[in-house]
């Protein structure tokens, strides 16, 4: 591609070049005949010139036959000659000699060569790199590039955030570059990607939420400072988005403030969730409702006040005296198999994990495998929670999920394959689960 396109330039610029050297090739030969005759017309008026001055140096002429011979002459050299001189009685050494037509020869030519030459600096790698054909084929690299292939991914975002520090009007490829550091887990440089867009795009409400989410990752999922700012900042612009709106609910109840979570919750169902996350919030609030009361307010928590119970918490695990649990560590086993039919890469990334039949769709324990593992016996438990209150010891039923990841992140896609298992009750003893992979996702 990038030969083909070089030997097309070269071309072009062969053929732009000739329309310009080529009338003035042609203008010097026809006007060489020419030019001899208004040479020798020139040196016939300096001898005549000659004679006539020796004339008056003589005395066969007197001064004013002198001038008006000398008028004569050159009034018959411009007519002859359509020389431009404002006298015609200009010296000898003063007459035009036929090099201006050369000197504006050199330029055509020294600006017909310098134009090419600016034209590979300006849109080469090499030079100031205006062109769009790199970025082209860097936009053809990433859509070959295996999505499970992360060491393969991770050359092409290199080579995406060079060539962007010398593009910073390129908000496309910002805009990719911050995509593509997201998907590969290095939510701190996204949200640098996505700084530098806001820096440009201030009112842009999902450029907001997009750097809100990065920096909430970055932070391990934990409401610091530079989040709460960056949040704020994204709802003022936009009061109704959702994923806000859901990290708020979560830091309160976090926080041990179930009925501001309520509050966030509803909001966020108001907004326009819908489909199953509309009906995963509804759960959630259900369930925070359920422990708080039917119309009791929301409790407040002070710095000797016991922490209140889990939202979601399904009562089996009751507090001892000391504020530990006495119930044992819940768990559950499954073996997890992929059907020969499946066609996808050994390195394809596997996500296997619990969530709740009714409550917040977040995993409450995740194991993340490659193709090539299975098939594999996992066990999961309350220990592998993404965050306080949400694992397997605060919820008594759960759906079981094995999926293969097609864009090897956890956020479902149609062209992923999924098993899931039917409702378990992780407070009773449980068989080994088997789960087999062989359905896509938007075939389910």
């Amino acid at each position: 591609m990038i030969t083909n396109f070089w030997f097309i330039a070269v071309v072009l610029c062969a053929v732009a070049v000739g329309f310009i050297l080529l009338p003035l090739f042609r203008s010097r030969v026809s006007t060489e005949p020419d030019n001899d005759r208004k040479q020798l017309n020139v040196e016939l008026y300096r001898e005549r010139m000659a004679e006539l001055e020796q004339s008056l140096a003589d005395g066969d002429v007197s001064a004013e036959q002198f001038a008006q011979l000398k008028l004569e002459l050159g009034q018959n050299l411009l007519s002859e000659t359509d020389l431009q001189v404002s006298n015609p009685g200009v010296a000898n050494d003063q007459l035009p000699a036929g090099d201006s037509g050369r000197g504006l020869s050199k330029l055509v030519l020294t600006i017909s060569a310098i134009v090419p030459l600016f034209a590979i600096l300006a849109y080469s790698d090499y030079g100031l790199s205006w062109g769009a054909i790199n970025d082209l084929e860097l936009s053809k690299e990433f859509q070959s590039t295996n999505a499970h292939d992360d060491d393969g991914m991770r050359g092409s975002i290199i080579k995406l955030a060079k060539r962007l520090e010398n593009q910073p009007e390129n908000h496309d490829g910002w805009f990719l570059l911050g995509q593509s550091y997201m998907s590969l887990g290095e939510f701190e440089k996204s949200a640098d990607a996505y700084r530098h867009l806001l820096d440009q795009f201030p009112q842009d409400p999902g450029l907001g939420a997009y750097y809100a989410e990065a920096l909430y990752l970055a932070d391990e999922r934990t409401m610091t400072n530079r989040v709460s700012k960056a949040i704020a900042a994204a709802l003022a612009l936009n009061p109704q988005n959702i994923t806000m709106l859901e990290i708020k609910a979560m830091n309160a109840f976090q926080t041990g403030d179930p009925g501001g979570a309520v509050t966030l919750f509803e909001q966020a169902l108001a907004s326009g969730a819908e489909g199953e996350r509309a009906r995963m919030i509804q759960q959630a609030i259900s369930r925070l409702r359920s422990e708080l009361g039917e119309n009791a307010p929301a409790p407040l928590v002070t710095a000797t006040a016991k922490p209140p119970m889990a939202p979601f918490a399904g009562g089996n695990n009751a507090d001892a005296a000391d504020g530990k649990s006495t119930a044992p560590v819940r768990s559950v086993r499954l073996l997890v198999e992929v059907a020969e039919s499946v066609q996808s890469s050994p390195d394809a990334s596997v996500f296997v994990y619990a969530k709740a039949t009714a409550g917040p769709p977040m995993p409450l324990a995740v194991e993340r495998l490659r193709l090539a593992d299975l098939p594999r016996m996992v066990t999961l438990d309350e220990s592998m929670g993404m965050m306080q209150g949400m694992s397997l010891a605060n919820f008594d039923q759960v759906i079981l999920v094995a999926r293969i990841s097609s864009s090897g992140i956890a956020n479902t896609s149609p062209d992923d394959f999924q098993a899931t298992s039917g409702v378990i009750d992780v407070t009773q003893a449980n068989p080994v689960i088997k789960l087999l992979i062989e359905n896509r996702v938007g075939d389910q």
